[in-house]
């Protein structure tokens, strides 16, 4: 699968027949996803965002995908096709890797200070009462 995954990218033919089975099957599989991510919903609620959010948005960035691979076959007779391809994989691969980094890099900037939010001490002692009046007992200060 690997290799005809790859053969696509880099070969139009094999390209356009990928997106013929894999345009479809996006809708369907971001719905399921979407669907599976919202188990507390209402089953309504939840399918009708399965359909309209995931399968949307799947079926959306799939059908500009193919619609911009088959524009670029066409003008330019796939002659484009590995440097799309090529340019798809690295952004592909370049945004997992911020996705895993930034947080190791905004941890490393804060510099073990901590998260640097300073509380208003009004506003702990409101929200400290409005407990105790919830609970209707004392704090405990210790």
């Amino acid at each position: 699968a690997t290799v005809v995954e790859i053969a696509g990218y880099y070969i139009p033919v094999v390209d356009h027949m990928l997106d013929t089975l894999t345009t479809p099957a996006s809708f369907v599989a971001g719905t399921i996803l979407m669907t599976a991510a919202l188990p507390h919903l209402d089953p309504t609620l939840r399918w009708t965002l399965g359909l309209l959010v995931g399968g949307g948005t799947a079926g959306l960035v799939q059908t500009g995908t193919a619609l911009l691979r088959g524009a670029a076959t066409a003008t330019t007779g796939g002659l484009a096709n590995p440097i799309l391809a090529t340019a798809e994989n690295t952004l592909a691969v370049g945004g997992v890797a911020l996705t895993l980094l930034l947080p190791l890099v905004a941890a490393g900037l804060e510099g073990g200070r901590g998260i640097g939010i300073e509380m208003d001490p009004d506003y702990v002692a409101i929200a400290r009462q409005r407990l105790v009046d919830a609970a209707g007992s004392q704090p405990d200060n210790s």
